[in-house]
């Protein structure tokens, strides 16, 4: 059997087809010390100014995700997206 008919009949397998991906001690660091973070900022000013932040922050990094998405991925522009924008600052002022 000739070497070319061995490798047309065999299913083609790279060798890096299973990535072991380690312990992801890196991230659950960081994660860690974003939880201390929140949790003195919730223990030094109070809980209503806490949540009012972190609502805010949760507004934007929504957007910066949706815009991120939108204009890096897709590669379209949109000023529509500014619509969607505009009521959700709203509802993050009034909450």
């Amino acid at each position: 059997m000739s070497h070319s008919a061995k490798t047309r009949n065999s299913a083609y397998v790279p060798q890096d087809a299973t990535p072991t991906r380690r312990f992801p001690l890196r991230e659950l660091i960081l994660f860690g010390v974003l939880l201390v973070a929140i949790l003195a900022v919730y223990a030094i000013m109070g809980a209503a100014y806490s949540t009012r932040m972190l609502v805010e922050a949760a507004c934007y990094a929504i957007l910066a995700l949706g815009l991120t998405i939108q204009w890096g991925y897709a590669g379209q522009f949109n000023a529509g997206v500014m619509g969607f924008c505009c009521p959700g600052r709203l509802l993050c002022h009034v909450l």
